[in-house]
């Protein structure tokens, strides 16, 4: 099961111990060591820019070798360079502007990486972000698992290896 969330908080004026800037604050010393927190007109919002200046995606909160509860929520986060551009499907077709797709490999279940100029599949194993989503939730069964982000245009043709990253996790 994917459920799809937004990454924008919204607080109202008003003095209480849960105050906006209070709160502001809280989610900027939470998020220092994760991804960067910017005040955009009484909202914050989470920048999804990879740290890492050779990726041209990445995940943002997730690292190789994850260790995960079985049926837990999984919270991933997607980033790109920033010449990259998310965009939902509805925008013309132009280089390095696209959105996120997620490959779930096992084991059991193995799934190939997907080469320039090919269509992404549609799958429960290949996941379509189609509206420029930049997170999800997710949850896995026990075992062993590759997660690749891959990018692709909005016609769903991959960028091929150079926009694409992976994470090995384990689900116990």
């Amino acid at each position: 099961m994917i459920i799809f969330s937004f990454v924008i908080f919204t607080f109202s004026s008003g003095a209480s111990h849960h105050s906006p800037e209070r709160i502001k604050n809280k989610l900027s010393e939470a998020s220092k060591n994760t991804v960067p927190v910017t005040k955009v007109a009484g909202s914050l919002l989470i920048k999804n820019t990879c740290v890492k200046k050779s990726a041209t995606v990445c995940f943002m909160n997730v690292q190789d070798g994850a260790v995960f509860k079985a049926g837990q929520e999984i919270l991933l986060r997607f980033g790109t360079a920033a010449k990259i551009k998310v965009a939902p499907i509805t925008t013309p077709v132009k280089k390095n502007v696209g959105h996120h797709h997620l490959l779930i490999s096992s084991d059991k279940n193995p799934v190939k990486d997907v080469v320039a100029g090919r269509v992404v599949p549609t799958s429960p194993r290949h996941i379509h972000f189609g509206k420029g989503q930049q997170e999800a939730k997710i949850k896995l069964a026990a075992g062993k698992y590759v997660l690749t982000l891959q990018f692709a245009d909005s016609i769903h043709r991959s960028y091929g290896k150079d926009f694409r990253t992976k994470v090995n996790v384990v689900v116990k």
